[in-house]
């Protein structure tokens, strides 16, 4: 039924067990609140520990408002710290890639170090899987000793191939970069390459809507987008292309298609049209997931001439379509119009 006025942390001595402050504990509150009738506050506090503190430690805060005489309660903190050490996340998890005989590819890994302590001494190294050092056609076009990865840095790592056809046979290679640091385990991430004369690829194109996973008139889920119309071009040698379209589960496969870059282009019926662009890799079946935004109202306009010289009357007619798993929003009137104005003038309106 009143306000609280200066709502505040206090962290005393006398209020922590024994009477004094933990060792080597550093506890800051922040500044004082205040709190309206019915409402509510955060009332932060920051604490820290050297390395002379113990491993676990207790902290009692007092909650008074006010002149400070006044005290609603007592807050316990529970304490337990450790060193700041170093955590190495990684993307993408794994590489899969592709390349023909005599050329050359290039990806690429993100090494982050989302631990609080920096990462000392990295140094990144190829092996075969049986730990074995890799063969001369697989390298890193990056250093092999980088120093040290400071906490929340992020380092790209780039890893080229480049198989010889007298050298490398065509099949399926694995292999590893491994991580090492003086002060955190060693990681390894996963290469997977395949090797081939040819220089062809697949990819799987997988279509989604707002019907993906909604009960269909068969009383069974949709598993993807039928009959939409893929088409795709490659980049450099733009007579090379392809039309199909998707199946009922939403996919179609391309296959045999030359390596390279491509663009696609995806349409079906009361759906908007997406463009967008992927590489095939020798050996290699790219994934491309899809998902296509539904035309929930429809405007067709239709155009009637009348006797006046260079003077139309517009129809507006709107449809509906409201037996969709998606919000339509309808706007009334569905057009206005404005009478003859000049420079300066305003004419206020308004659209519910």
């Amino acid at each position: 039924g009143t306000t609280v006025t200066n709502a505040r942390l206090v962290y005393n001595a006398a209020d922590q067990p024994g009477g004094v402050f933990p060792a080597g504990v550093t506890l800051t509150v922040g500044s004082p609140k205040n709190i309206g009738s019915g409402s509510s506050v955060n009332l932060p506090f920051t604490v820290w520990a050297d390395n002379t503190a113990a491993d676990t430690a207790k902290m009692i805060l007092r909650v008074v408002s006010g002149d400070g005489t006044t005290e609603h309660g007592k807050v316990t903190i529970n304490a337990g710290f450790s060193d700041a050490k170093p955590v190495l996340n990684f993307t993408p998890n794994s590489i899969v890639t592709g390349v023909a005989w005599d050329d050359t590819v290039t990806e690429s890994v993100t090494l982050k170090n989302n631990g609080l302590g920096d990462m000392n001494n990295v140094t990144l190294s190829l092996h075969n899987m049986d730990g074995s050092k890799a063969p001369a056609w697989i390298y890193l076009n990056s250093a092999s000793a980088q120093g040290t990865i400071e906490a929340g840095v992020s380092r790209k790592i780039d890893i080229a191939a480049s198989p010889v056809t007298s050298q490398t046979p065509e099949g399926n290679y694995t292999f590893y970069l491994n991580v090492a640091s003086s002060n955190y385990k060693a990681t390894k991430i996963y290469i997977s390459i395949a090797v081939t004369q040819s220089g062809i690829g697949n990819i799987l194109f997988k279509v989604s809507d707002i019907y993906t996973g909604t009960i269909g008139a068969n009383n069974q889920p949709i598993q993807g987008l039928a009959g939409a119309k893929i088409w795709v071009q490659n980049e450099l040698v733009t007579t090379e292309t392809a039309t199909r379209s998707t199946d009922s589960f939403g996919e179609i496969l391309f296959t045999d298609l030359p390596s390279g870059r491509y663009k696609y282009r995806i349409t079906a019926n009361n759906h908007q049209e997406q463009i967008g662009r992927f590489w095939i890799k020798p050996g290699v079946t790219a994934s491309e997931d899809v998902f296509l935004d539904y035309n929930l109202v429809t405007v067709e306009w239709e155009v009637t001439e009348i006797t006046i010289q260079d003077k139309y009357e517009i129809t507006l007619n709107t449809t509906f379509e409201t037996d969709v798993p998606a919000a339509v929003v309808v706007a009334k009137p569905s057009s206005v119009t404005l009478p003859k104005m000049k420079a300066g003038d305003v004419y206020n309106g308004e659209f519910t």
